[in-house]
């Protein structure tokens, strides 16, 4: 049996080696173990680790669901905490990518002609548009191509029943965004 404050001490080596990218730490609760303490002693090492992605495995106890500032995930079994650490890492990756941008509007009279088109539609009350008037915004951003993602998801759910696309006139003031709603 090893005190509590060992859990700590091995947190607060491992998260300042630089050799760890991410912990998964699992504790057991035994009759002979202090589960309370070495959970307070995993809570404040990684406090001091914030730096660090850290989750939790507590098995046989119950055990709260997060911990300490950083609000540290506890899972009851170490497939989650795995998991999750997984989705976190995924998610971190994706956020470091460079943004995306607006497409340009194009300014020819045909999309300026529908762009008045969908102002009127959108002061007598956002809703379900044709999907004519849908394809039509579409080709004003160049997504007119069959196969072509956005044209194929915003679409494909809604063309059989020829509900379209509904307008929400919400996109960064941009009244002739149209937006699926599945």
């Amino acid at each position: 049996m090893h005190h509590p404050a060992t859990i700590g001490r091995a947190i607060r080596a491992l998260g300042s080696s630089g050799e760890a990218d991410a912990l998964v730490v699992t504790l057991v609760a035994t009759r002979t173990n202090d589960l309370p303490g070495a959970l307070a002693a995993l809570t404040e090492a990684a406090d001091d680790q914030p730096h660090l992605p850290i989750v939790a495995v507590v098995v046989g106890a119950d055990s709260p669901l997060k911990l300490g500032r950083g609000n540290l995930p506890v899972y009851e079994l170490p497939e989650d905490a795995v998991r999750s650490l997984g989705h976190a890492c995924r998610y971190a990756r994706w956020r470091r990518e460079p943004a995306g941008s607006k497409p340009a509007l194009a300014r020819d009279r045909p999309s300026m002609l529908l762009i008045e088109s969908l102002q009127r539609h959108l002061a007598e009350g956002a809703g379900w548009q044709p999907v004519a008037v849908t394809r039509a915004l579409m080709a004003c951003y160049g997504d007119t191509a069959p196969g072509h993602p956005a044209r194929d998801r915003t679409l494909s759910k809604r063309e059989n029943d020829g509900s379209g696309a509904r307008l929400s006139g919400r996109h960064e003031g941009d009244p002739a965004w149209a937006r699926a709603q599945n």
